[in-house]
């Protein structure tokens, strides 16, 4: 931006009114050499991306108003001197930017700054009297009075523009003149970025080659060209950069129960600074050298070069009372000017205080009874599961509904084995003892058995399990028998339908079902019926079984009925049995037998030698006619 003022005429007035108005502009407009400048970077402040390759004046050296020295990777506060030196012709409005962030002062943080009034143009020799810009135009001896001062640092700076443009207010420089420009106090990273041990800054300086551009303050102290400016990083020849290194350690894992445990420890150990660094200890406070240490990855020296980092780890025990168990470590070294450097980190461990745990599980056996109950065996185990420092003695063992299993005198038991014993952790203990289950069918019985006990810290611990009796219904089991017709002449066949009914509510298995006189109506080689569909099945609960059979009716004798049993069995699938009979009588039809059937009078004159044998000959009559 150009700053241009004009005020017309040269009358002694309005030269008056000319240098009033510059003092107001020096005050009001431009700070006084040495304020501290917010802005950017060069690029920034003009909105483009400046080339800077001009190289007319550049920033030769920056120093400290002290030496010091500065640790890698800090901030450090610093009170500089910049020397600027013109290479060319006189260059006008001179400007300055100091990285304040790190970077090269294109772009970013910036203290921007110029040289402020006061200006001079030039004075006289002291001696000779002659015309002169500063002492050194002067002859060995004299001074140039009036003339500007290149090397205080604060002023008065060369003013090349007075005759041209009486405006402007902003430092010029002299070709081979180097003038000291006493920067206001900056704070800028600590580093070095040629390796060279000293601090190094990104600067640019601008100027413009043109007098008749009108600066009055910073604002104006910009390149008039993109070309017309020098960007570089400048050692602060008096400011010593350390290397430094940071540590870390750690812990995996980070919290343990009681007593503790084996901890692996991971140590990292980085160079953030531009300076090689050599790690020659690596000491823990609580575990020692880590290179010496037995179950270790650490090895010293280590040289890291800048950003570098060295990882190693140890395992190691971490045991005692519940707390934090905390230790630090130490890595320390020289960088390459042989300084020292050193860092530390604190890491820490959590022993929990761990409280005792045991599990009881209570079975019984049998777990069901037919009503109305009886004798049941109960057995109790009660696991420790605490830590390993953590035994747990038993103070109570009770049931809810037999009351102290370890009492002797107990009534409601019988033969325990139940005592107040100490088991080690991980041990399980175990006892049993006899009671009473009794209930009406259907009635379940749970009883909960309660274990309490304390570790050797005296912290409590209980546990529960309950079992459960079920008394069960006696089983029940109906059969019906029928036979159709309802009468027969001797050696006629009648049919026989058997129907097995489960009132119960759970299925039953069919064992059995025989006849008095026809035997196993489920076996299909028996010589005595045919045509059976009676088998062994499954009947669900509130089902019936169905199945039909034929067979052979003999009377003897006088007799003048026959009657019959059937027996049904089943079982459920505990193992209960349940059972019924019912019976079936077929009687004799007065009408004389008619023999012209065929059936050989073999057959009719078996009622003679006995019921049994005709029944069999019957059978097997009956058999082959079914060929």
């Amino acid at each position: 931006m150009n700053h241009r003022i004009r005020i017309a005429g040269s009358t002694p007035l309005r030269i008056g009114l000319l240098v009033a108005l510059t003092l107001v502009i020096a005050l009001l407009a431009s700070p006084p050499a040495g304020m501290a400048q917010g802005g950017t970077c060069i690029d920034d402040v003009t909105g483009r991306t400046n080339n800077c390759t001009a190289n007319d004046v550049r920033i030769s050296e920056l120093r400290n108003s002290e030496d010091i020295s500065c640790e890698a990777g800090s901030d450090v506060e610093l009170n500089l001197r910049a020397r600027l030196v013109g290479t060319s012709n006189e260059r006008y409005d001179l400007g300055t930017f100091v990285a304040l962030d790190g970077g090269d002062a294109r772009t970013g943080t910036c203290q921007q700054d110029y040289l402020p009034p006061p200006l001079s143009a030039g004075g006289t020799c002291s001696g000779s009297g002659q015309a002169c810009h500063w002492d050194g135009d002067c002859p060995a001896g004299e001074a140039c009075t009036g003339g500007y001062d290149p090397l205080s640092g604060a002023g008065p700076f060369f003013n090349a523009e007075a005759e041209e443009d009486e405006n402007d207010l902003c430092g010029d420089i002299e070709q081979a003149v180097e003038t000291f420009y006493d920067l206001v106090t900056v704070t800028v990273p600590c580093q070095d970025m040629n390796g060279d041990g000293y601090l190094d800054i990104g600067t640019c300086v601008s100027w413009d080659n043109q007098k008749n551009n009108t600066c009055v303050d910073v604002s104006g102290a910009v390149p008039n060209t993109k070309a017309k400016c020098s960007c570089e990083m400048t050692t602060v020849g008096n400011v010593i950069v350390h290397g430094s290194i940071q540590v870390t350690k750690t812990p995996l894992p980070d919290t343990l129960a009681e007593p503790g445990g084996n901890v692996e420890f991971t140590f990292v150990v980085t160079n953030p600074s531009q300076a090689t660094v050599t790690v020659d200890t690596l000491e823990d406070s609580v575990y020692g050298d880590l290179a010496e240490y037995p179950e270790t990855t650490c090895a010293v020296p280590q040289t890291l070069e800048p950003t570098q980092s060295y990882t190693c780890t140890i395992l190691a025990p971490v045991i005692g009372d519940p707390g934090a168990h905390a230790d630090t470590v130490t890595a320390a070294g020289l960088d390459q000017n042989e300084d020292p450097v050193e860092a530390t980190a604190m890491a820490q461990v959590i022993i929990t205080d761990l409280l005792p745990t045991i599990v009881l599980t209570k079975t019984v056996e049998p777990v069901q009874l037919m009503e109305p109950g009886g004798t049941v065996t109960y057995t109790v185990q009660v696991e420790n599961q605490s830590g390993v420092s953590d035994p747990v003695t038993l103070t109570s063992l009770t049931d809810s509904l037999y009351g102290d299993l370890t009492d002797p005198a107990n009534p409601n038991i019988s033969d325990s084995t139940c005592e107040l014993v100490e088991i080690e952790p991980g041990e399980v203990y175990s006892c049993t003892f006899k009671a009473e289950a009794i209930g009406t069918g259907g009635t379940v019985i749970t009883d909960t058995a309660t274990a309490q006990g304390t570790d050797d810290e005296g912290n409590p611990a209980s546990a529960s399990d309950d079992a459960a009796v079920t008394v069960t219904p006696s089983l029940e089991l109906e059969v019906l028998k029928e036979v159709e017709p309802e009468c027969v002449k001797s050696g006629e066949v009648a049919t026989y339908s058997i129907v097995v009914t489960n009132p119960n509510d759970i299925p039953l298995d069919l064992t059995m079902l025989d006849d008095d006189i026809y035997d196993d109506l489920t076996d299909p080689d028996n010589p005595k019926i045919s045509d059976s569909t009676c088998e062994l099945v499954t009947i669900e609960a509130s089902d019936s079984f169905s199945c039909t059979f034929e067979a052979v009716v003999v009377l003897t004798g006088t007799t003048t009925s026959l009657t019959d049993v059937v027996t049904a069995q089943a079982t459920d699938r505990a193992g209960k049995t349940a059972m019924d009979t019912d019976d079936a009588t077929i009687n004799l039809c007065i009408v004389p037998p008619d023999t012209g059937v065929g059936m050989p009078a073999s057959v009719l004159a078996g009622g003679l030698a006995g019921l049994g044998a005709a029944l069999a000959a019957a059978g097997a009559w009956l058999r082959r006619r079914s060929r």
